[in-house]
């Protein structure tokens, strides 16, 4: 949250500081394209950027911070792939480190893992969807 507010704070420093970070490495998605698509789908994207296990959170932050993603959005989003994508993956991992003693524990994580990718999914599409619907001239 600090993160998250400090990029609002200091917009211009904290682009910047994005921008190098992003560039780092060849993308295959330019920074403008991703700042578009948060723009277009925000909470749904949000969601996703924060989904996926090789986006760093303090990057995360600052993009959303620098972004147009509201501070309810990054607060919904933060708490659901924190408190339980993070919880799953901490079960997850604790039943594999002794998988001979938990097969069905491990194989439970695997399950919930599984169903909360598909859950995120499912809320993208879904999300994406009202909003191509709301942009249809009638």
């Amino acid at each position: 949250l600090v993160s998250y507010g400090l990029a609002k704070i200091f917009k211009s420093d904290a682009t910047r500081w994005v921008e190098k970070l992003y560039q780092r490495k060849e993308r295959e998605i330019p920074l403008e394209e991703l700042y578009e698509k948060i723009k277009d789908h925000g909470f749904s994207y949000a969601l996703f950027v924060r989904a996926i296990p090789f986006m760093p959170f303090q990057v995360g932050n600052l993009l959303f911070g620098v972004s147009s993603v509201t501070l309810w959005d990054y607060i919904t989003t933060t708490l659901i792939t924190v408190a339980i994508g993070q919880g799953i993956t901490v079960f997850l991992v604790s039943m594999a480190s002794d998988f001979m003693a938990q097969k069905a524990g491990t194989v439970f994580g695997l399950l919930l893992k599984g169903l909360y990718y598909l859950g995120i999914y499912y809320i993208m599409k879904k999300n994406t969807r009202a909003e191509e619907k709301e942009e249809l001239p009638l």
